[in-house]
């Protein structure tokens, strides 16, 4: 029964750039959770998007009713998380992912990105 059985994590080595969305800060107050669990994973080097505070530019329907102004605040995130040398880019709003993918395609950026749910299946061993 999964009840019985123990997680534990393998290690990843890893250079992850954490996009928290506002969605985890505001809406859920659940800002710290994914980072909490990322910790878990040995050999993660989690690098947190310094953007934290503010809006990627996705915002809801921003990105479609506000183009210049959400792409504007996308494209500061997209040069930080350049500059990192992260090798993969987690965010847990799928709004959020979208917007941030276009402007990392549109930067030249390959840096795949995912949801935190699959990093996690990367590293997790049931025991």
């Amino acid at each position: 029964a999964l009840r019985a059985r123990k997680v534990a994590f393998k290690p990843l080595p890893l250079k992850v750039a954490l996009h928290t969305p506002c969605t985890l800060r505001q809406g859920e107050g659940q800002e710290e959770a994914v980072l909490e669990l990322l910790q878990q994973i040995p050999g993660l080097e989690i690098l947190p998007v310094s953007g934290q505070t503010r809006c990627c530019g996705a915002g809801g329907s921003q990105m479609l009713s506000q183009p210049e102004m959400a792409d504007a605040l996308r494209d500061d995130m997209v040069d930080e998380i350049r500059a990192t040398g992260a090798d993969v880019l987690i965010s847990s709003n799928l709004g959020c992912a979208l917007h941030l993918r276009a402007g990392l395609a549109q930067a030249g950026i390959d840096v795949p990105l995912q949801h935190p749910v699959q990093l996690v299946s990367q590293a997790v061993s049931w025991k």
